[in-house]
């Protein structure tokens, strides 16, 4: 199908291509690679590959249907540019990542009963690309870890969440306001607390020192801590709040960098976390080992808000002591606005070209904008903005139409924040105002404005993944299995010499059953252990393969030796983690 549709859909990417991207790369490229044109941009003739489709019977939502696919792209897609007088360009694209789509409002009037097609990449999707031209203009410093850097945020910008890639199918008389505007699953609070035991990157320079930092991700939105100074364990201690629009599909990643001022960050490790655990739980606080490095730990907190509409909830509630605690300031409300569409904007110029607006939207003095809209007075802009904010109450909307070209105002608003909490649902829906300009009739704006109130999920005190705030630790119980293990005569003089003193691992998390016992029973099979440990492939053969033992065997356990371990399974990433606890 994507074979026979890809002509059409190549020529629809050249369309977008230039009408929202190119205007954005004017701004992204930096002064010392201007100027910079693009010359020709095509996607080749090989289509894109979609694969693992899986869709979602959620009994509970009957206004939307939901499919996961796989999204991969190796094609011969020709892109050229000149920058700087150098003709140059890049092949060999590929772009690999997970697709979520949304089929919604599903609507019974007419074929093919959904208003629109919505899809987002769950997580930045990885791009990788080989620069052609000049060989020697390549060699320029950083040229391709900017250019790298500037495509993955307009992919971020364009289609990952919270950002979507929208199709519209409906008759014009459809609301599709859901479909380019859906409420957000929820926020998320962050807490990157410490690091222990880091990878070493400047030993040529201070022996055994980093200058190790924290980048935080969540779909599109990116935060970094600041550099803790030459150590291997530094204190963060840092507070970040991201939106997560579909908690049962997005992770969080959290990776730790070595600082560099004159080369590139070296990466230190980094971890992945589903967020519908987050979800579920509520609150969770816990020692992460790092991964892609020898070694490292890093200290998380994270916490799970529910999106109100009770004014009551605005402001900062006795949740909320703890997380203003951290270096970073905390916010108490979720502003979010989705401009629709825009009519009559002014033509200033004396020759009737038309304006190339763009939308600045601003709160206090963090400011917003919209891709530019080339050479129209009547932008569709579908576009929305989201702020975190103190005191929502007292602040005031101010939107902005500026022409690209000649950066003149073409019409603003303001909207008291006041006037959107006093109304029932703490919502302005699709309602009609106007942009002023000074010299010219009024502009029509078609918006709908939401303020949200943070409410954190109810927590279960029994549940053992439910951590207590005081604690810097969790306190859960773990999961134990006595083995009748043969050790070497060495192995069993160390295991006496070390006594009770001696310091153990971690205790891992419960693995939880649906009988709500708080322990893993097993059966006890034999374990035959040399000197050498068996092999992982024989360790999953012994737990997982029963046939191989199919009558159960008695030991004396005051005899034997006994191994206390955890398994934790990691479905999203295909392994499972054994925590050896103990062993007597």
């Amino acid at each position: 199908m994507f074979r026979q549709f890809w002509p059409y859909i190549d020529a629809y990417l050249q369309h977008y291509f230039i009408e929202f991207i190119k205007p954005q790369l004017r701004t992204l490229i930096p002064k010392d690679l201007q100027p910079f044109r693009v010359k020709h941009f095509d996607m080749g003739d090989i289509p894109c590959q979609i694969g693992k489709l899986k869709m979602y019977n959620n009994k509970d939502d009957d206004t939307k249907i939901i499919i996961d696919m796989d999204f991969n792209y190796s094609g011969n897609a020709k892109f050229k540019v000149n920058i700087r007088g150098f003709d140059a360009g890049a092949n060999e694209i590929t772009l690999k990542g997970k697709l979520r789509c949304y089929l919604t409002p599903l609507i019974s009037s007419d074929p093919p009963f959904f208003g629109g097609i919505s899809f987002a990449f769950m997580e930045l999707p990885k791009f990788k690309f080989n620069l052609t031209g000049i060989g020697d203009f390549f060699e320029y410093p950083g040229l391709s870890k900017t250019i790298q850097s500037i495509a993955d945020l307009q992919l971020a910008n364009c289609c990952v969440f919270p950002n979507k890639f929208v199709i519209p199918m409906a008759p014009s008389n459809i609301d599709l306001t859901d479909l380019y505007f859906p409420e957000p699953d929820g926020m998320i609070r962050i807490k990157i607390i410490e690091g222990k035991n880091l990878d070493t990157k400047d030993s040529l320079i201070r022996q055994s020192k980093s200058d190790p930092f924290c980048a935080v991700q969540v779909g599109a939105q990116m935060f970094k801590t600041k550099t803790d100074k030459h150590c291997l364990n530094p204190k963060f201690s840092e507070c970040f709040e991201a939106v997560v629009d579909d908690g049962s599909c997005q992770r969080l990643q959290i990776e730790i960098f070595d600082e560099d001022k004159i080369g590139f960050d070296e990466d230190l490790g980094h971890i992945s976390i589903p967020l519908n655990g987050v979800k579920d739980k509520g609150t969770i606080q816990d020692w992460a080992k790092l991964e892609g490095c020898k070694s490292g730990e890093i200290h998380y907190k994270l916490q799970w808000y529910q999106l109100s509409k009770n004014q009551e909830l605005l402001g900062h509630q006795k949740w909320d002591s703890e997380w203003r605690r951290a270096n970073n300031p905390i916010y108490s409300a979720l502003v979010m606005v989705y401009i629709d569409r825009i009519e009559g904007l002014p033509d200033q110029t004396s020759k009737g070209v038309l304006p190339s607006p763009f939308i600045e939207c601003s709160i206090g003095k963090r400011r917003q904008r919209s891709l530019t809209y080339e050479n129209t007075t009547d932008p569709a802009v579908h576009t929305s903005f989201t702020f975190f904010l103190e005191n929502s109450e007292s602040q005031t909307l101010n939107l902005s139409a500026i022409d690209e070209g000649t950066q003149n105002l073409l019409g603003e608003l303001e909207i008291p924040l006041s006037d959107v909490t006093n109304e029932s649902e703490m919502e302005l829906y699709q309602v009609k105002k106007y942009l002023t300009h000074e010299s010219y009739k009024k502009s029509t704006i078609i918006l709908t404005v939401r303020v949200r109130a943070f409410k954190p999920c109810e927590i279960d005190e029994t549940d053992p993944w439910t951590f207590n705030e005081a604690d810097e630790r969790a306190s859960v119980e773990t999961a134990s299995l006595e083995e009748n293990v043969s050790l070497p005569k060495h192995s069993e003089t160390a295991s006496e010499s070390s006594g009770d003193g001696g310091k153990t691992a971690e205790p891992g998390k419960t693995v939880r059953m649906e009988n709500n016992e708080s322990k893993l029973q097993l059966e006890a099979h034999r374990f035959n252990i040399g000197p050498k440990l068996p092999k992982t492939q024989k360790i999953l053969d012994v737990l997982f393969q029963r046939n191989k033992h199919s009558k159960k065997k008695n030991y004396d356990n005051q005899n034997c030796a006994q191994l206390n371990f955890n398994l934790k399974l990691d479905s999203e990433a295909s392994k499972i983690i054994v925590t050896i606890i103990k062993v007597k």
